[in-house]
């Protein structure tokens, strides 16, 4: 009997809501969440069918993720896929992890790019990496499905372990993403400086226990700190029940929500 373990990270709740309609087609498979793995000393499965599902940030995956397949035992005979939940442009995100997992004895072979909706906090179309990773994606980006439209197509090609080109973008924004990411997301690792809290603030402490990986503490007064080791994933701010989680200047103005098919009780 083969089993398969699907592993994801998630701030907004589109990659585990991917995950879960993966899942549901499948026998014998579990569902982790990486940022609790992460806790573990030895990271390994015997399934011989692996998933990794994450959302695309800064044309990457974060770094919690990357992290996670550097540190993970694989054995060259598992059957690993990626699905990479994007809102924007995915570059060569999955080809980026590619490397990841060779370098860890395997390889990926099957890697999906999934439409998923965008929850922009900082990508400002006036930023010029930003503009720039668009008008190399073109139209391209546009024609990225969502998780209902290839639901059956990933499933069977799990079912019977089929090899799968790897999905990204065109060549130029894979190699311009790829060039960008390692550099975006150690900056990413620090934008806890943008986010603070305002009068709104209840001190409920529900953006420390949302927080993938637990990035943030309590004042003495019980209002929000974070430190040094954002993912950029934004759960704090999209799940704060009073939005009083402000991100720079004028985040009052951004829209506020996350994946509809998950509640406050999944991501904790």
């Amino acid at each position: 009997m083969e089993t398969t373990t699907i592993y994801y990270f998630t701030g907004t709740g589109n990659s585990l809501s991917v995950a879960r309609k993966i899942a549901s087609g499948l026998d014998h498979v579990e569902i982790k969440s990486i940022a609790k793995m992460m806790k573990q000393d030895n990271l390994s499965t015997k399934s011989k069918r692996i998933g990794i599902v994450y959302p695309v940030i800064a044309w990457g995956a974060p770094f919690i993720v990357e992290d996670f397949l550097r540190k993970f035992n694989f054995t060259n005979d598992q059957y690993i896929f990626t699905v990479a939940t994007c809102g924007g442009t995915p570059a060569g995100s999955n080809f980026l992890l590619d490397k990841i997992i060779k370098k860890n004895g395997n390889r990926i072979s099957a890697g999906y790019v999934l439409k998923s909706d965008a929850y922009p906090i900082s990508d400002s179309p006036d930023i010029i990496p930003i503009k720039l990773a668009k008008t190399l994606a073109g139209s391209s980006k546009n024609r990225i499905k969502n998780i209902d439209q290839r639901l059956t197509e990933i499933i069977d090609n799990i079912k019977g372990k089929i090899e799968v080109k790897i999905e990204g973008s065109n060549l130029l924004t894979n190699l311009y993403g790829n060039m960008l990411h390692g550099k975006i997301i150690e900056v990413f690792k620090t934008e806890s400086i943008n986010f603070w809290a305002d009068e709104n603030c209840n001190q409920c402490g529900l953006c420390n226990k949302v927080c993938p990986a637990e990035n943030i503490l309590s004042h003495e007064d019980g209002t929000p700190l974070w430190r040094d080791n954002c993912q950029a994933c934004y759960a704090c701010l999209q799940w704060c029940p009073n939005r009083a989680i402000q991100f720079n200047e004028n985040s009052k103005s951004i829209i506020r929500r996350h994946n509809s098919e998950i509640n406050l009780n999944d991501m904790l």
